[in-house]
């Protein structure tokens, strides 16, 4: 059953409390509100009600204040006047002069600035065109010196010069684009393709010649996207082309020759000026990344820049040639230098805060920040500081430069201009504190005259404030308690009767009793003989016009028995107090919250005609906050939470409202309404909102019946028998197919004929009996990404609180730390001794003993956010290391990184319920650090004890191939005969992660797990023990692990002679059962749970059936076979959790849910069985779907065919380093051979990425 929950409401004493302290707060007579706290002797209420107290001498006290006043106010009023006059008129003179002095030097130390800031952009600018208009005359006099043909000529040595113009003058990109006349289109693709040699090393230079590609067959255009972000009409065809053939300063790659410039709206325009004007133009400043792309990465990328264009022409002399020809322009130079470059070399050191406005002439402003080496770009637009807008100092940009040639059609040159303006971050510079000192001094005596009069202010202050206080907790008590009209009349009211008291007359008007018994008016005070006014009428009316909305979360019973209670209420503060804000917004009133059901109304206790389509829309948005909300919640609340969902149920229809008066008066409603409106939500759909016919025709009359579709069944309601109810879509006739509201029905019922049925039913689909056998429906790739993604990073955030209070109990303890050079040896060690994993298995792990620096406190337990922090570098080490791990797991149904995450969740649980028990000494109750550090073992004083059980959760299932150990040992897998068919999947899972973690680029993050040689042993040992203890299935560990169980907790038995190796002995066989109970947490969680977990490994066990692998049909033996898991493995591990004593309520709660779960599966097992049959085969069949989809579509080659390269550099690196040079090459060989083949197999995996992140990771393990 939903557990059902009540909302706090206030007692009504405290509401008659309330009112007449407001009657009290508002009378015109001299009553005084006494508010006291529990520091002056007064008492709250159990509901936090604040005690109010009349004073009967607070008027005689204020009259006896005021005339005392009056007559000290009179004899100091003199005084204070003169001395106020002279102090304030000598601290503002001082101030004043002293402040004009230090203003003045500002004014004049700007204008020296700002001048020469002017000066050396303008010499900037200068010295730019210098160096573009050498380098055109270079290329000129090279192809004249050449004697070659234009277009076809190639700078040499490109690269030096842009080399040294970058460096000089830092732009990002120097292009050389000759003019192609279309007519030689194709002898220019000729030459440019058998002379790209030559441009390549002319252009990039010997070194970075051999890395360039082949240069574009064709002439390419830049991006569409860009061309049609404008209205400019691109050049005709049959005049010419600007291909790019060289660019420097900071090329990649070859990417952009033979790129057509001519294509670029903004570059159009302005080269098509150079050519007309023959002269060198400065472009207005526009969007260049499309160029930026192909250079070295800058750290602003998106800072303004623009384009100077210099033309090339075909010779020196501009006079009329001997046949009758001018110089004309035959290519173009363009440099793209952005405009903190211009800035940046011209900023003399003393510019701090200084504001640049840069204008053009084609309507374009921007604004710069100076300070001191940086110009920051600010944004569009003149952004000066307006109270400086008087000091300008002004210039015109590059004036040497600009065109004064004769005008020509569509010319348009952009001519800028400069505004240097002061801010207050430079004026603060100048200002001193002085002026403030020398008033301050004078203005001393003053204060000190007045010192009487502040006191006397302060406590009349403090008196009001403690009134105003109190009136506004009561305000906003009867705001929470009722609607806002209903705070709204109480306060009303209260005024009413203080001006009644004060003479006045009461208004009798009878308005809606409700809003009466909030203004209060039905009882003047509480009574002690009828506290909660049940001597009155009940307060209740009656509306015939509302909308009521349940709302239930699907699946939240099943989650929060996974979760710790702080993590249920945190889900449910998050998502209620979103639906309260929308409920707020919309103008719905929120009745209560009933377990994880929301309950609103609209329509009271103001009636509105709209009040279905108010309650439609508000669902609506219900709907879609709380689908926004789960998958961000899932990083931190962890694995399933994105997967719950919400059902809405939508009545209309009259209703009883009032206040239910008694020990928590609460607003409720009441009548078939509700029941109606409770059970459209019961049989509503997960992401669904159902409505009623009543509700339906509301929405039809307010012309919305496009929102409403005809469920193709009807619903068997409580009470109610069949009834024909409506899916509810405000997307309904915008773009949402009826067909997808019918298809996801269960029942695939054939829609009725009717003309106001808008469902037009279909065949069952796959989609269809997918739902009805509730198979998990298939995600794409981008969603199974994105879980993931909050999978891993949920299990960093986890790791990461962990690791913090490791190295933050490193520090309290002062551990003495041992070098990096020995850790590594003995990491060396570990990792190369050869020893099974199996055979490091230990009875005995040595936790940490007790010391007072490691005490488990209650203010820094694991749970806690701890002081310290961890550095940005092992932060992205844990991240990625997580994110390989995840990569690594396959893709099972149940072997799969969320049911590792799923663990890695149950360990978090037991952990932070491991508590210390109650003893008594000398009849009084005591709980000591002590105390709880020797009843948990030292469980709880060891921060990497619970990293490492946290970690083991995450990587105890790594590479798990879907098949049991039994079934590798049958087929001879290789990983069997290397663990000597022993523990197959729990050894190579840590020696995988070990692997691992041990890669170079780990090393930080190592260094924060570990510090010391008995750390790295005690970290491994734990990693070992607690992932081998996942092995159930072996005898002889099982075995093992009973006998360590008696030894550490049978009665009478004692193996250990130490204390301490008692207690680590107990601690270690804990520590094994927490990770066996987290591994199959399922079992002892809500049913739901328990069924989600049991289909998965069904559907894994009977995929391995079909393929051959298995010789038995799961089927014929998992009803029985989950009977006697119950019975000789669940039921005594939950026992033995409450036989330690140290997980408190969890072991109760665990053995209750597995003895209910063995119990409904008796009873529901056989049918649950042919389900989980039906819903494999379905599986298989959309198996098989989508591999034949796979098969048509590309494959992804590249990635594994850098993997393979770098398994064989990794081979060979092996055989270089290797201590014995004929076994590493043998080894090596046998292992690339095998890698090899491995490889083929992941050629055809539908995620290469992971496929080749899984496979290093195995081949750095076979390297080690």
């Amino acid at each position: 059953m939903r557990s059902k929950k009540n909302q706090n409401h206030e007692d009504p004493t405290m509401l008659e409390s309330g009112k007449m302290m407001l009657e009290d707060s508002s009378s015109e007579e001299d009553h005084s509100v006494i508010v006291e706290d529990e520091e002056n002797g007064s008492s709250t209420g159990e509901n936090g009600a604040v005690a109010v107290t009349h004073s009967s001498d607070s008027s005689d006290s204020i009259q006896i204040a005021k005339s005392e006043s009056r007559a000290v106010l009179t004899a100091k009023l003199v005084v204070y006047t003169a001395l106020s006059f002279l102090a304030i008129a000598t601290a503002a003179g001082t101030w004043y002069y002293v402040s004009e002095d230090e203003t003045s030097a500002f004014e004049a130390q700007f204008a020296v600035y700002g001048d020469e800031l002017l000066q050396s952009a303008n010499e900037k600018a200068t010295v730019l065109f210098q160096q573009l208009h050498t380098l055109s005359t270079g290329i000129t006099s090279r192809v004249l010196d050449s004697k070659n043909e234009w277009p076809f000529f190639s700078m040499p040595h490109f690269y030096k010069k842009t080399d040294e113009f970058g460096k000089l003058l830092e732009s990002n990109i120097i292009l050389y684009a000759p003019i192609v006349h279309t007519s030689k289109r194709d002898a220019w693709l000729n030459w440019v393709n058998t002379s790209q040699e030559d441009i390549f090393f002319d252009t990039f230079g010997p070194a970075d010649a051999a890395l360039m590609q082949p240069v574009h067959n064709e002439i390419q255009n830049i991006s569409p996207e860009i061309v049609a972000a404008t209205n400019l009409t691109l050049l005709p065809e049959d005049e010419y082309l600007l291909p790019v053939l060289q660019y420097g300063s900071g090329a990649l790659s070859s990417g952009l020759i033979n790129t057509d410039l001519n294509t670029h709206p903004v570059l159009q325009r302005v080269l098509l000026d150079v050519i007309k004007s023959e002269h060198t133009i400065f472009s207005e400043y526009t969007d260049l990344k499309f160029l930026m792309d192909f250079t070295k990465a800058d750290e602003y990328a998106s800072t303004p820049r623009s384009v100077i264009a210099q033309p090339v022409f075909d010779r020196f002399d501009d006079s009329v040639s001997v046949n009758g020809t001018k110089r004309s322009v035959v290519g173009v130079l363009v440099a793209v230098e952005a405009w903190r470059n211009i800035l940046k070399s011209s900023r003399p050191a003393q510019v701090q805060g200084f504001t640049m406005h840069v204008h053009d002439s084609c309507g374009q402003d921007m604004t710069y920040v100076i300070r001191g080496e940086l110009a920051e770009f600010i944004g569009n637009g003149d952004l000066h500081d307006t109270r400086y807008s008087d000091m300008p100092r002004r210039a015109e940009f590059a004036v040497a430069s600009r065109y004064d040639g004769p005008d020509y059609d569509e010319n348009r040159h952009c001519e800028f201009s400069f505004a240097v303006y002061p801010s207050q971050e430079y004026e603060s510079t100048f200002h001193t504190g002085k002026p403030f000192l020398y008033a301050a001094m004078l203005i001393a005596v003053f204060l000190t005259t007045t010192l009487v009069f502040a006191v006397y202010d302060w406590m009349v202050r403090r008196r009001q404030e403690k009134v105003m206080g109190a009136a506004q907790r009561t305000t906003a008590i009867v705001h929470s308690l009722f609607p806002k009209a209903v705070g709204e009349r109480l306060i009303a009211e209260a005024d009413k009767k203080a001006a009644l008291k004060a003479g006045g007359k009461n208004d009798n008007k009878r308005g809606n009793r409700l809003e009466m018994f909030a203004a209060g008016m039905n009882k003047n005070s509480a009574d002690e003989d009828d506290p909660y006014g049940m001597s009155e009428d009940p307060i209740a009316d009656f509306f015939t016009s509302t909308t009521i909305m349940f709302a239930d979360i699907v699946g939240f019973t099943a989650w929060s028995s996974t979760r710790e209670p702080k993590q249920v209420f945190t889900l449910l503060e998050t998502i209620y107090q979103e639906f309260d804000t929308t409920a707020n917004r919309r103008g719905v009133f929120k009745v209560e919250t009933v377990g994880d059901c929301y309950v609103a109304v609209a329509g009271l206790p103001q009636p509105r005609k709209d009040h279905a389509v108010v309650m439609a829309r508000f669902a609506r948005d219900c709907l879609y906050r709380f689908q926004a909300l789960c998958p961000q919640l899932e990083m931190t609340l962890g694995p399933d939470t994105a997967d719950l969902a919400i059902r809405v149920g939508l009545h209309s229809g009259p209703v009883t409202a009032g206040v239910l008066r008694g020990e928590r008066a609460r607003f409720q409603l009441f009548g078939d309404t509700m029941n109606t409106a409770s059970r459209m939500e019961s049989t509503s759909r997960a992401h669904k909102i159902q409505i009623s016919q009543d509700t339906a025709d509301l929405l039809q009359e307010a012309n919305k019946n496009h929102w409403c579709y005809k469920r193709t069944d009807l619903v068997q309601a409580k009470g109610k028998g069949m009834m024909q109810t409506y899916w509810l879509d405000l997307q309904g006739g915008k773009g949402s197919s009826t067909s997808d509201h019918s298809k996801h029905d269960k029942e695939t019922a054939t829609s009725s004929n009717s003309s106001q049925d808008k469902i037009h039913s279909k065949s069952p689909n796959k989609e269809a009996k997918r739902t009805q056998m509730r198979v998990p429906r298939i995600i794409d790739a981008d969603e199974m990404r994105q879980k993931q993604d909050r999978l891993i990073r949920w299990n960093v955030e986890i790791l990461t609180k962990l690791l913090i209070l490791v190295q933050e109990r490193r520090v309290t303890s002062k551990t003495k730390v041992d070098s990096p050079e020995k850790i590594r040896r003995l990491e060396h060690v570990i990792t190369k001794g050869g020893n099974l994993v199996l055979d490091e298995v230990e009875d005995i792990i040595k936790l940490p003993p007790y010391t007072p620096a490691n005490k488990p406190s209650a203010e820094n337990t694991w749970q806690q956010q701890a002081a310290q922090t961890l550095s940005e570098s092992v932060k992205d080490q844990l991240h990625t290391f997580i994110t390989e791990v995840a990569s690594m797991y396959h893709n099972n149904p149940f072997h799969n990184f969320e049911h590792a995450s799923h663990v890695a969740m149950s360990v978090v649980k037991l952990m932070s319920r491991i508590i210390a028990p109650t003893i008594e000494v000398d009849g009084k109750s005591v709980d000591t650090d002590q105390t709880l550090h020797d009843h948990t073992y030292g469980i709880t004083s060891d921060p990497m004890t619970q990293f490492a059980c946290a970690l083991s959760a995450i990587i105890h299932d790594l590479d798990h191939s879907g098949v049991p150990n039994a079934l590798l040992v049958k087929e001879q897998n290789p990983l069997a005969t290397r663990y000597q068919n022993k523990s197959v999947a729990e050894q190579n899972s840590v020696d995988l992660a070990w692997g691992l973690l041990m890669q170079e680029r780990y090393r930080d993050l190592r260094s924060v797990i570990y510090k010391t040689e008995a750390e790295v042993k005690r970290f491994r040992q734990l990693l070992v023990n607690t992932v081998m203890a996942t092995d159930i299935v072996d005898k002889d560990l099982g075995a093992q692990r009973k006998k360590r169980w008696a030894d550490a907790f049978s009665e009478g038995v004692t193996m250990d002679t130490n204390p301490t190796d008692t207690i680590n002995r107990k601690a270690t066989i804990v520590l094994e059962h927490l990770i066996q109970a987290s591994d199959v947490a399922h079992t002892m969680q809500h049913f739901q749970i328990y069924q989600k977990w049991n289909s998965r490994l069904f559907q894994e066990m009977y995929r391995a059936y079909k393929q051959g692998r298995s010789d038995k049909d799961p089927s014929e033996f998992w009803y029985q076979g989950e009977i006697g898991f119950f019975e000789f493995y669940i039921i005594p591990l939950a026992n033995k959790l409450k036989d330690c004593g140290v997980f408190g309520v969890s072991s109760d709660e665990y053995l209750n849910y597995a003895t209910r779960n063995k119990r409904e599966w008796m009873a529901r097992g056989h049918q649950i069985v042919e389900e989980f049959k039906e819903e494999a085969l379905l599986a298989a069949a959309s198996e098989e779907d989508e591999e034949d989809e796979q098969e048509q579509q590309p494959k992804e080659p590249n990635q594994v065919a850098e993997a393979e390269q770098q398994i064989t550099s990794s081979f060979q690196e092996v055989r270089e380093d290797g201590d014995d040079e004929d076994d590493n090459d043998k080894a090596c060989d046998e292992s690339s051979s095998m890698h090899k083949e491995e490889m083929e197999d992941f050629r055809d995996e539908e995620e290469p990425v992971m496929a080749v992140a899984a496979l290093r990771s195995k081949v750095h393990l076979t390297t080690i």
